[in-house]
């Protein structure tokens, strides 16, 4: 009877260890790609364009924008003048660790915008050429391998949102409030996602924290 006793026990500490083997680690990857279904990949966010734009064709492009496509016109222009039929109404996405556009990318990416599309970017880091154009300012908050939270400003109870792993993050410290507006922030209350006030030359809207 006490060697059919101790069966039970041995096995308990067999699944013990044979579950604890088989925890699931955190795939650190970062790779914002369309495609990848891991914690910092972005196959999520790019099944959710066509819920939220169901009437407008979605293109997925990792080209220049200053690069010329068919011929003679720079891609973003051929996204205006080409696949959209009513100009004005389109919207440039990029969603990157590094923005930092050269001078010609620049250039087709703010005509793009002037025309009365809109631009949403995202990025860890936001190059010289935008933060100058826009007089923005940007710090990095290092919050080491903790998670990061964030929340809309508005609507205000729309809850909060967190990734772990990676707490390190970039925020806006100084933007013209006549021209910006914060529209979310990080746990600590700085603001981490801005939208521009004034559409005649289009409507931006920043994030810094793409994770």
């Amino acid at each position: 009877m006490k060697k059919l006793a101790t069966i039970p026990a041995l096995l308990f500490v067999v699944l013990v260890a044979a579950l604890s083997g088989c925890k699931k680690t955190l795939n650190r990857n970062i790779t914002l790609n369309k495609s990848d279904k891991n914690p910092y990949g972005a196959w999520y966010a790019r099944t959710q364009l066509d819920w939220l734009f169901p009437q407008a064709p979605v293109f997925d492009n990792t080209e220049s924008p200053a690069k010329i496509s068919n011929g003679n016109w720079p891609q973003l222009s051929l996204l205006t003048d080409g696949f959209v039929s009513d100009s004005g109404h389109a919207l440039y996405m990029v969603l990157t660790q590094r923005f930092v556009p050269t001078a010609e990318e620049w250039e087709h990416i703010t005509d793009f915008a002037a025309t009365g599309n809109s631009v949403w970017i995202s990025a860890n880091y936001f190059g010289e050429r935008l933060t100058d154009s826009f007089h923005l300012r940007l710090a990095s908050a290092d919050a080491g391998e903790g998670s990061l939270q964030t929340s809309f400003l508005f609507p205000a109870d729309t809850g909060r949102f967190i990734y772990p792993g990676f707490g390190t993050h970039d925020y806006f410290t100084a933007f013209d409030s006549l021209q910006w507006q914060p529209l979310a922030t990080d746990e600590n209350g700085k603001v981490v996602l801005v939208a521009s006030r004034d559409t005649a030359q289009g409507h931006w809207v920043l994030q810094s924290t793409p994770l």
